[in-house]
This record gives structure tokens, sequence and C-alpha cells, in this order.
């Protein structure tokens, strides 16, 4: 049986046998207002659970079965309390038959549908663990459907269309939405990573698959954040930051850290629909120190023999960093100019979105920085969905602060942040990075690669136990921790 209907008519027995109490309980006083119209009720119920069963599913003989003796014993009752003989009697029976058919309901196996809206791929990591738990449920089928997206010009109009199903895994059967139609499907669960739809500046999923739409047909929605969240100054700061759309319609948000549920409390989101069981993207970095991946094929006559450092570039550095521009291009250059070094530019994936819509001034000089570094024997472009292979094959990190950062700590190795400093620690914690390398606190780019040279990093002993100790399930168990968490909410019976 599907979860929505066992769902509903668990729902439904809850409401009967509240009825039937009361029928009993006016039977008993000899208070015959409103008793057959309770009665009608309870019929109508019955008839109803009856009609749903037999249009959604393969009928249940049983189930229906039950459903008929249960009408039969009312009608009786009904019969009997007008001459008042044997009702006593009846009304004991219709109680115990209707216990029999909540037995029967809740002993049906339940198949739950599962379906996942990812839209970028390079963001699938904070779905996949969980896609994952819930692959080996054999309760569950699941389904991934990759959403278009667009950019969002000046004006606000959708531009260009992008759709990233092609750059999943094989292993990953993607559905094509095109020919996906969410009535009929009609899913019991879906998972959604972008909290925004239409109220992303940059960028904007097709309205197809706007929350909205994603519920009506009765699924229970879960909102799992992309990224992964640091900290700040004082919730005061916040506002209604995190009150998004996502964490306001969702039935569930999925958080790292219970420092984070306080912020998005206080943001307005009712605490009793979060989950605190991780983050699925530290899942992704302990299967990747597992694997022990060491970058892709081809980049490895870049990589081969050289330390290889990380280069991370922001949005909201971008935005807020009138120097920019020039601070890129001399990371970039000092890293090139020691061939003994490689180089792995990553560029935030929605960048040159941003770029083109709030800073076309810098196009030109991007692309000149974008261009060197394509063209260098030691540098690599790192344009690719997963970030993964950029992870693994460094040996350190330089950038703006990102999810990334957070990620990187838990592959245990060291990143120069060349903004902000370790004082954060004092204020509201979400996922403690302070133990990494700040510009503000004297290590400079050039201390930060002879570090790396020298395979040195004093500072991981600490950084790590701060960092573990600032999220729940670090250990790479939050994807099925919150599958065991949304089906226990779920399925209120078991």
């Amino acid at each position: 049986m599907r979860l929505l209907l066992k769902n509903n008519i668990m729902k439904m027995l809850d409401l009967m046998e509240h009825v039937q109490g009361i029928v009993s309980q006016q039977w008993e006083n000899r208070d015959e207002s409103q008793l057959f119209e309770w009665l009608t009720q309870l019929q109508e119920s019955a008839m109803e659970i009856g009609k749903a069963v037999e249009a959604r599913e393969q009928t249940d003989k049983g189930l229906i079965c039950l459903l008929e003796e249960y009408c039969e014993l009312l009608y009786l009752l009904s019969q009997t309390m007008e001459n008042g003989k044997d009702a006593d009697i009846l009304t004991a029976d219709c109680g115990r038959k209707l216990e029999e058919i909540r037995r029967h309901v809740k002993q049906t196996d339940v198949q739950i549908k599962i379906a996942f809206f990812p839209y970028k791929y390079s963001m699938w990591d904070s779905l996949e663990s969980i896609w994952k738990a819930a692959g080996k449920d054999k309760r569950c089928e699941c389904q991934v459907i990759p959403v278009p997206y667009y950019d969002k010009g000046e004006d606000g109009k959708l531009e260009g269309m992008h759709y990233e199903g092609g750059s999943f895994p094989e292993e990953i059967h993607i559905l094509d939405y095109h020919n996906y139609s969410i009535e009929v499907e009609n899913p019991d669960i879906v998972y959604i990573h972008n909290p925004y739809d239409e109220y992303n500046q940059v960028t904007c999923i097709h309205p197809a698959f706007f929350m909205e739409n994603l519920k009506k047909w009765g699924a229970v929605m879960v909102y799992v954040p992309y990224y992964m969240a640091s900290a700040c100054s004082k919730f005061e700061t916040l506002g209604i930051g995190y009150r998004t759309k996502g964490a306001v319609q969702s039935d569930y948000v999925v958080l790292q850290s219970d420092k984070l549920k306080t912020a998005y409390e206080y943001s307005g989101i009712d605490g009793k629909k979060i989950l605190v069981t991780g983050s699925p993207k530290i899942d992704k970095i302990c299967e990747l120190k597992e694997l022990g991946r060491k970058g892709k094929e081809e980049w490895q006559p870049v990589i081969k023999d050289r330390k290889v450092l990380l280069f991370c570039s922001s949005i909201n550095d971008l935005l807020s960093d009138d120097n920019w521009i020039f601070q890129t291009n001399t990371v970039i250059d000092r890293i090139l100019s020691d061939q003994s070094l490689a180089l792995i530019w990553r560029p935030h994936p929605l960048l040159l979105q941003t770029l083109r819509m709030m800073k076309k001034d810098w196009m030109e000089e991007y692309q000149i920085i974008y261009e060197k570094v394509q063209k260098a024997e030691n540098g690599i472009v790192d344009e690719n969905g997963d970030s993964g292979e950029s992870l693994t094959a460094s040996d350190g990190m330089i950038g703006d602060f990102s999810s990334l950062v957070l990620q990187y700590t838990f592959l245990e190795k060291p990143a120069l942040l060349l903004r902000g400093n370790s004082k954060g620690r004092k204020h509201q914690v979400f996922c403690d990075f302070y133990s990494h390398y700040f510009v503000s606190e004297g290590t400079t780019v050039e201390d930060f690669i002879q570090m790396i040279k020298d395979g040195k990093d004093e500072k991981k002993e600490e950084r790590m136990r701060f960092a573990r100790a600032s999220i729940v399930n670090p250990d790479g168990t939050c994807g099925v921790r919150t599958h065991e968490a949304v089906i226990k909410k779920i399925c209120y019976w078991e």
C-alpha cells in the first residue's frame, strides 16, 4: 500500500475511533441526540476508505471485506438502537471490528515513492547520501528528476535555459522532466535543495517545479540546504535570513547543527519541523576519503610530482570586494609562476552568470585570467559539477569563504582564507572552521605555499577537534539518519 494512502487511512481511522467512542458513550448514557448522524458518518467514512483503496491500489480483498463487515454492523446497530435490543453488544462489536481494520492496515506493507528534485549537479552532494540511504530501503522507490533552470536578466526576466541531467553519473537513473508528471507519479516524499523558486536574483528553476506544484498532490516536502552554514556574529543580525520559501513551505528542514536550528527558529521557522541530522555534504567528503581519489585522469600530467593548490572563487566575495579581480589575478600568478606547484582554479558554478548580471565591467579582465589558467602548463580550470576531484587532488586550499572550505575541513587538509579571522569562534558557530589559516592573522599567501611545500599543518589536530564538535554526525551517517528520521515522522503508526 502506498504511503500517502496508508497515512490517509490511518488518520481517517483515528477520527473514526474517536467517533465510535462518542457513539458508545452516548448510547451508554441513553443520549440519542445525533447518534444516527454519527453512525451515518462512520459508514460514509468506511465507504470512502474502500473507494480510495480500490481506486489507487490493487484491490486489498481482506480490507474491503472487513470494511463491508463493519458497515453491516453499523447498519444493524442503527436498527437495534430503535428498539433498544442488543445495541450494547453491537456497539462493542463495531469497536472490535474497527480495531481489526486498524490492525490490518497497520500490518500492510507500505510502499514509499521518493522523488528528488536537484537542479545543479554541483549541488547534488546535498542530497546524494539521502538518496543512497533511501535506495537501500526495500520499502522505497526512488526517483531523481533534475529540473531545468534559467538565468535571470537585469529586469528579472528568464533568459537562457540550462539542464544538467546529462551531468549525473550513469548509476543514477534519471527521469526526464519532459515526461515526468507529478500528478501521475504522486510521490509520497519530495526532496529539494533550492529554497528560492522565483526569489533568486541570479537563477530561477522552471516554474513547473516550484514548491507549490510539487506539494499540491499531497507529498511531504523535505528541504535540505545546498550549502553548509558557518557562523553569524549574533542571531539579531540574521533578521529573516533563513526564512526562505523552502524553509517556510517545506514540512521538514534538514540542518547540520543545533546552533543552526536555533538560528532558523530565530528567523521564524517552526522548530518542530527541523531535523538536526547533519549535512549530506560531509557524507560526501567521508566517502571521498574512503575512496582515496586523487583527481581526474586527464589532470595527472599537470598535477603529477607537484604540490597542488586549489583556489576557490566565491560569489559573496565577488560582490563585496572591489579588489576581487586584482586579488584573484595576484594569487593565480603567484602559483603559476612556480613550476613545482599546480593550480586548480574552481570558480563558483554561478560566478560567470553573476558577473554578467552584476559586474559587467569585470568581464574582460575575468576572461583574460580564465584563458591564462587554461593555457598554463601547470594550471587547471575546474568547472565540473562534482567538486570532489578538486578537493581530493589538492594539498591545500586558498580562497574566499564558501561551503567548500567547510567540506575541505573534514578532508583534514589546510586552507588559507583571504578574508575573515578566527575571532568568529566567539560568535554563533554552525560549523567551526576557525583553525584554518587567515591572511588577516599574519599568514601570507607566500607563507601558506611554503607550508604546503614542506608538508606542514600545525593546526590540524586543533582544527579537527573543533570542527567535529560543531556539527552532528560528522562520521558520514547524515544520509541514513535523515532518511530514518523522515520515515519515522511520516510512518507515525510504526
